[in-house]
């Protein structure tokens, strides 16, 4: 059984594709060849980062995905102890000319703990039951204790 976690695609990134995509047909139904440079700053915005695990072959990597296509060597996956879920602020600068603001909203991560404090995090989700059901999966796929760290 495999599980693989890659980020999604953020809005942002997705309204910055779509005009980038649009203003480069413009240049081109205009003949604006120069435009052709452009589609050089598409590449970043498809790109995705993630981590896959292979819980037969005791294997995990960390991918990068472009268009589905996945890009990470295999390593062998350490002696896990424990899966945990635990409940953290993510947070992003808003930066104008004369003034700076930080948003934050409450996000679900689930790691794997090995060599005592040494973890892998292997999933984010913005849904609490999301992050229990993979890590509860995990745990009985592996045959290790699940804590939830999200009470304090």
């Amino acid at each position: 059984m495999k599980i693989k976690h890659i980020e999604p695609y953020s809005t942002i990134k997705v309204i910055f594709l779509i005009i980038l995509v649009f203003v480069i047909s413009f240049f081109l139904y205009h003949g604006v060849l120069a435009s052709l440079i452009l589609v050089a700053f598409i590449f970043p915005l498809l790109l995705r980062v993630g981590l896959e695990i292979d819980l037969k072959r005791k294997k995990y990597r960390k991918i990068v995905s472009f268009l589905g296509i996945n890009i990470g060597i295999w390593r062998p996956l350490p002696k896990i102890e424990y899966v945990s879920v635990f409940k953290t602020i993510k947070s992003s600068r808003i930066r104008s000319r004369t003034a700076e603001t930080t948003h934050g909203f409450i996000v679900y991560k689930v790691n794997l703990f090995y060599f005592h404090n040494k973890h892998l995090e292997i999933y984010i989700s913005d849904e609490k039951e999301d992050a229990f059901k993979l890590a509860i999966k995990i745990s009985k796929s592996l045959n290790i204790e699940f804590f939830d760290a999200t009470k304090k």
